[in-house]
């Protein structure tokens, strides 16, 4: 089965944001990824989720929502992991702490 945890940071706050999670799965061999607004790890199954581009726009997006006194609404910071063959192929995809960071809207 393929995973894939998503959350704002993956070793930082490993307790709640899902890194162990992904480590149990991987280790009861299920194909598990975690994908990241902000990676730490050296994890080679942890895959940040933005570039330099999309953090600039996503950095963009959080202005104009200050200004609109909204949050988490603008998201373009996720997009590119729709595109993204662990996010397509997933069974299951785990969303961890989605506040925690502006680059998620449900």
């Amino acid at each position: 089965m393929q995973i894939v945890n998503i959350s704002g940071t993956d070793s930082l706050g490993k307790l709640a944001n899902g890194y162990l999670h992904h480590k149990y799965y991987n280790q009861l061999g299920h194909d598990s990824w975690m994908a990241v607004y902000q990676k730490n790890s050296f994890d080679p199954k942890v895959v940040p989720i933005t570039g330099m581009f999309s953090n600039r726009l996503n950095n963009l997006a959080i202005r104009l929502e200050k200004f609109f006194s909204i949050y988490s609404v603008l998201t373009p910071a996720l997009l590119p992991l729709y595109f993204r063959s662990i996010y397509r192929k997933a069974d299951i995809v785990h969303i961890h702490l989605p506040h925690v960071r502006q680059f998620f809207s449900v």
